[in-house]
């Protein structure tokens, strides 16, 4: 007799049919009766679930309030139920007065949040928590960063050469029959743990878009991309004299939204908080939409604007590219532009296999699919070491 888990498999091959004739994804589509939107409203709260309708915050699939997968709401807001996404002709069926209102509200409760960032007992241990998850990881970077050379070389006399002008200080050798009695001016390699003239310029963009916040609770992406910028400012702490970096997120709003300048001093778990927890606020509350391709371009002029050491640009993505009809071999353009810019794509989370996709279609050594923080350090040792062979 076939047992419980069996009967179950044959019934949902016979929902979605064999593996092979499966989509790539598996969206609950809200058909029932609905309002259409006509004014966003925060709604009421009951904790209970609630699917389409207008009057709860909270639920989904429905109407004017804040909530996941419906359409006409102020902003994004996840309780933890199940998400049923009425369809793409029905988000797109509102009226330009309620798509003004919307933005409206939505930017009044963003301002509201962000001025109510501050450091309690419960987001002390949220950071705890992110950091706690990737201390191994955070050691391993800052063993990489230590490692890094300078990528300037210093322009000297090399010696013991078999051609070039003749060296005074080895005339000795050449009358014992050594042939390495030449010197030219060349650059020298930096020593090991040499002096470091200008620091790095590094800039990372991170993907603070509404999608980022819509399918945190499906795969946890956005709980990851926090654990990634916590990692990078524990890691890069104290190094000042080698990197100068900024953070910037880019959304539905905004291809640059600054959340820390070039040599601003981000001060302690307090500092780093408020950076993690206005990438949330942003993802929470920006509008629809996609700014990968924009972010790419300003970030790879922005980081040349100083001279510096070297340059790096580290753009972080869902890879949710396709939906908005973005052509990869757009992005692959802005990342190879600049030739002295070191620019990468990392992706931290997919659709299935939409990321490696998306790779492939980039230049080689351009793009990485990160799905695990525990990768981010290995794949920072390959785009350092790629920068320094690249100078060779």
């Amino acid at each position: 007799m076939e047992s419980q888990l069996t009967q179950d498999l044959h019934k949902w091959k016979k929902i979605v049919g064999p593996v092979e004739q499966q989509q790539e994804r598996l969206d609950i589509q809200f058909t029932g009766k609905r309002k259409v939107p006509t004014a966003p409203k925060f709604g009421k709260i009951d904790g209970e679930e609630h699917h389409g309708g207008n009057q709860f915050a909270g639920g989904s699939g429905g109407s004017d309030t804040a909530g996941m997968g419906g359409a006409g709401g102020p902003f994004r807001l996840d309780s933890g139920s199940p998400i049923y996404q009425i369809t793409q002709v029905d988000k797109d069926n509102i009226s330009e007065e309620v798509k003004l209102a919307q933005k409206e509200m939505a930017e009044r409760a963003l301002s509201e949040k962000l001025a109510e960032i501050e450091i309690s007992e419960y987001e002390l241990q949220s950071y705890d928590k992110y950091v706690g998850e990737v201390q191994a990881e955070i050691k391993q970077l800052r063993s990489i960063l230590e490692s890094v050379l300078a990528k300037n070389k210093e322009r000297t006399w090399l010696h013991r050469k078999n051609q070039g002008e003749l060296d005074d200080s080895r005339l000795v050798e050449g009358i014992t029959g050594d042939r390495l009695i030449y010197k030219k001016r060349g650059k020298q390699d930096p020593l090991h743990g040499g002096f470091q003239e200008k620091p790095k310029r590094l800039r990372f963009v991170m993907d603070i878009s509404g999608s980022m916040y819509r399918f945190n609770g499906q795969d946890k992406r956005l709980d990851r991309l926090l654990q990634v910028t916590a990692m990078i400012m524990e890691s890069l702490s104290g190094f000042e004299h080698k990197y100068i970096y900024s953070i910037v997120g880019h959304s539905g709003d905004s291809p640059e939204v600054v959340l820390v300048d070039y040599g601003e001093d981000v001060k302690g778990i307090k500092g780093r908080l408020k950076v993690m927890e206005k990438m949330i606020a942003h993802s929470q509350y920006c509008s629809t939409g996609d700014f990968t391709v924009d972010a790419t371009a300003i970030a790879v002029e922005n980081v040349v604007r100083e001279e510096a050491d070297d340059y790096f640009v580290f753009v972080f993505s869902d890879a949710n590219l396709a939906r908005y009809g973005i052509d990869p071999k757009v992005l692959g353009q802005e990342l190879t532009k600049e030739p002295k810019v070191n620019a990468y794509v990392i992706f931290i989370a997919s659709f299935v296999d939409e990321a490696e996709r998306i790779k492939k279609e980039l230049p080689l050594g351009k793009a990485h699919v990160c799905l695990d923080p525990s990768q981010l350090p290995t794949t920072f040792k390959q785009i350092f070491t790629a920068s320094t062979l690249n100078d060779e």
